[in-house]
C-alpha cells in the first residue's frame, strides 16, 4: 500500500486533494486488493476490456466524480467482500465430503471472492449446510487470473457448505473454514 508523508502548508491542498482522489476511485471501485493481485500480470489486457465492454459504468461513476466533497462525508463502504463472475473455462477440479470421499462434480463456477466459491455441481443429495467439503484438482496454466484464484483456494482445501440452491441447475455457496470454525466443529 503506498504511503505518504506531507508537511501541512498554508496554502497548499495536497494532503486534501490526494485523500478525496482516494475517496473517489475507492467509491467508484469494483474490486478489492484480493483481486487486484490477481489482475497485476494480466493489466494491458484488462484495461482494454474496462474500455471497451465497461464505458456504461464510466457513465454510472461520472455524477460521483463530481460531486462536492461534502456528499462523501456521509459515504458508507457496503463491500465486505465483492464477488466477481467467473469468465474463465472452467478448471479441472471437484469437491469430496470430508467424511465419506466421496467426489462431487463440479459442472462451473459461478462467482467468486477472497472467502468462497458459489458452484454449479451435477448432485446435491447428501450435502448440507455447515457441511465440511474438501476442494482438489489442478488449477489451470492460463489465464493468470484464474491460475492465480484456483492456486488460492486450493492451499485453503477445505471449505464450509453455506448455501444450497436447488433449482433446476443445482448451486453450492461454499466459504473458507476459518480457526474459529474449526475449533467450533471439533467441539
Amino acid at each position: 500500500m503506498p504511503m505518504f508523508k506531507f508537511q501541512k502548508q498554508l496554502d497548499v491542498m495536497t494532503f486534501d486533494i490526494l485523500k478525496d482522489h482516494f475517496l473517489k476511485m475507492w467509491t467508484t471501485s469494483n474490486i478489492d486488493l484480493f483481486h487486484a493481485e490477481t489482475r497485476n500480470a494480466d493489466r494491458g489486457r484488462i484495461v482494454k476490456e474496462i474500455f471497451d465492454l465497461h464505458s456504461w459504468w464510466f457513465k454510472h461513476v461520472h455524477g460521483v466524480l463530481y460531486q462536492p466533497k461534502d456528499s462523501f462525508a456521509n459515504a458508507i463502504d457496503l463491500r465486505k467482500f465483492p464477488r466477481q463472475p467467473w469468465k474463465w473455462g472452467q478448471p479441472s477440479v471437484s469437491l469430496c465430503r470430508e467424511e465419506s470421499k466421496k467426489t462431487i462434480i463440479i459442472k462451473t463456477i459461478c462467482d467468486y471472492s477472497c472467502k468462497g466459491l458459489a458452484l454449479q455441481i451435477e448432485d446435491i443429495s447428501g450435502l448440507s449446510n455447515g457441511q465440511v467439503v474438501c476442494l482438489q484438482g489442478d488449477s489451470p496454466p492460463e489465464p493468470f487470473e484464474a491460475n492465480y484464484i484456483i492456486d488460492y483456494f486450493l492451499k485453503i482445501k477445505k471449505f464450509m457448505v453455506t448455501r444450497i440452491a436447488d433449482r433446476s441447475q443445482p448451486i453450492v455457496g461454499i466459504q473458507t473454514i476459518t480457526e474459529t470454525d474449526r475449533d467450533d466443529k471439533s467441539d
